[in-house]
């Protein structure tokens, strides 16, 4: 393999379109009807500024049936190519259950308020809870020793922004049927990436950072984590203006 060869084909996969076309094509086996590039605006300092979310996908529940609508499933990924030897490691909920800002429910979006149909939560809670929470977390190269959360916060970013105006899309769609034909819907904003994902431990301290010899050493690797962040003034105010 030439030099070329391999620094087009590094670029491709860094520019994360195949992995979102692979996410694409999943979703599609589940009878989602999927988009690249959602748009949508937001403030940068004076400007209206465009951005979009990688992928939106929709769904109608019960998902082996097109000719029944029970509810509507709405996902939005982003998606973060890294390369060999980078993972992501996020930082674990110190806080006890009673002060948590962590709540179960608040990330897959659940809305029946503009249906009189009304939602069973409890599967919802049941799913959440088996993953671990975070509201903060960086990449680490593990072979060229970098260390940033650029990218990582990009991405949620993302998603974060965008989510007003997919909520005020389904609201539209909801209140412009029927009332006996409208269905409730849900929203589930997903940073998706192929790095390897770990948890730091509760015990985490500088020096068990400086005497640890390995990442595993203290931190715990799986493949998905509950991220939470609290919105600001900046979020807010063009959230009021979409609606």
């Amino acid at each position: 393999m030439n030099d070329s060869s391999k620094k087009w084909k590094a670029r491709l996969l860094s520019s994360s379109l195949p992995l979102e076309y692979e996410v694409s094509k999943i979703l599609s086996r589940y009878n989602f009807t999927t988009s690249f590039d959602f748009s949508y605006s937001r403030q940068e300092g004076e400007a209206q500024k465009e951005f979009s979310i990688d992928i939106h996908a929709t769904a109608f529940e019960p998902f082996s049936d097109p000719n029944k609508i029970n509810a509507t499933l709405t996902i939005l990924s982003e998606c973060k190519f890294r390369e060999e030897g980078k993972i992501w490691a996020f930082l674990p909920d110190v806080n006890s259950p009673d002060y948590s800002d962590f709540t179960l429910g608040n990330t897959v979006k659940c809305i029946d308020s503009f249906s009189m149909k009304r939602l069973n939560m409890s599967p919802i809670y049941e799913f959440e809870s088996q993953f671990e929470y975070s509201s903060k977390g960086t990449e680490i190269g593990i072979t060229t020793g970098e260390v940033f959360d650029k990218d990582l916060r990009h991405g949620i970013s993302q998603l974060k922004y965008g989510l007003p105006y997919v909520l005020k899309d389904n609201i539209e769609f909801q209140v412009y049927n029927h009332i006996e034909e409208a269905t409730p819907f849900f929203i589930a904003p997903i940073l998706i990436t192929n790095a390897d994902l770990y948890i730091f431990d509760k015990n985490l301290a500088i020096e068990t950072i400086k005497d640890t010899n390995s990442i595993e050493d203290i931190a715990a690797k799986n493949s998905i984590y509950h991220f939470w962040r609290r919105h600001r003034t900046r979020f807010c105010q063009p959230s009021q203006t979409n609606f």
